[in-house]
């Protein structure tokens, strides 16, 4: 291996590092609220129980007994860390009902990780091998996992809304997958640049779609406005109390206040109350639908 080749490896493992350590301290300031409120809410820690298999998995196959990747076991490490330290808080935060599901998953994920590493290191005695049992049960793990960001493109789809796919947290995902991908790609390492390339491509369409969307505007429901008959009658009626206006002593006031049902129905009611003098008021009640020509 050259020596630009070596250098091309310490700078992207470097940078991946710093991105990756980005990404898995991003859900801080939510914690700092969890405990400052000392309850979890809606909040659910499903996905940071399957992130710390995900760091375990990764700190197991760049260990010295597997592919000896110094890179991959420092930010996976770290990741493992904090990972625990979120679980640890929706543990003593969450509800009863939560705490269960998520002891109980954690216990499962033990066993299966304790089990599925002293039977490699006792079954698997060459190197090469266990690196492609163990990097397969990664990618297998990480392919999984895009069922996330999968979700939230099925939901900015159907909203038409960019709200649940902040931009910055997606193109943080878009350069860090990125970087490990070229660092798969110079270490000829699969197990590295087919999921965090499936990571990028996915991250891609995100950003496309939150361009798209963000760019359209999202889908608003728009609120009906009377029909043209309905609108001169107002306009004669504006008129004819502006004409007293300049005639009277005291000002007679005209106000029109639409209240305006913005739901997605049929039939739309809306209230004109226009007050004809100082003290009459003369209420009209329309109700008009959709199809009423404007």
């Amino acid at each position: 291996m050259t020596s630009g080749t070596d250098i091309a490896l310490t700078v992207l493992g470097i940078i991946g590092n710093i991105t990756s350590m980005g990404l898995f301290i991003s859900p801080m300031p939510t914690f700092y609220e969890i405990c400052k409120k000392k309850t979890t809410g809606l909040y659910s820690g499903l996905p940071y129980v399957a992130t710390l298999l995900n760091c375990m998995l990764w700190t197991f196959y760049g260990s010295p007994v597997v592919a000896s990747l110094v890179f991959v076991i420092s930010i996976n490490g770290a990741g493992l860390v904090l990972e625990a330290i979120y679980v640890a808080i929706h543990l003593l935060f969450g509800t009863s009902q939560s705490r269960k599901r998520m002891l109980g998953l954690l216990i499962v994920i033990s066993i299966f990780y304790v089990v599925m590493v002293l039977v490699i290191l006792e079954v698997v005695s060459k190197k090469h091998d266990r690196k492609l049992v163990v990097g397969s049960i990664c990618v297998i793990i990480g392919v999984f996992m895009y069922a996330a960001p999968l979700a939230v493109m099925k939901e900015v789809i159907t909203s038409q809304s960019v709200e649940s796919m902040p931009f910055l947290l997606s193109f943080a995902c878009f350069c860090n997958g990125f970087i490990w991908t070229a660092y798969g790609g110079i270490k000829n390492d699969k197990f590295i640049y087919i999921p965090n390339g499936l990571g990028t491509f996915l991250t891609i369409i995100q950003l496309t779609l939150w361009c798209f969307y963000n760019k359209k505007g999202g889908k608003q429901d728009q609120c009906p406005q009377p029909p043209p008959s309905v609108q001169h009658a107002l306009d004669m009626d504006k008129m004819e109390n502006s004409s007293k206006v300049d005639q009277a002593t005291t000002p007679s006031l005209m106000t029109i206040s639409p209240q305006l049902d913005c739901q997605p129905c049929n039939d739309h009611k809306i209230d004109f109350q226009i007050p004809h003098g100082q003290n009459s008021t003369a209420l009209m009640a329309l109700t008009f639908t959709k199809d009423d020509e404007m």
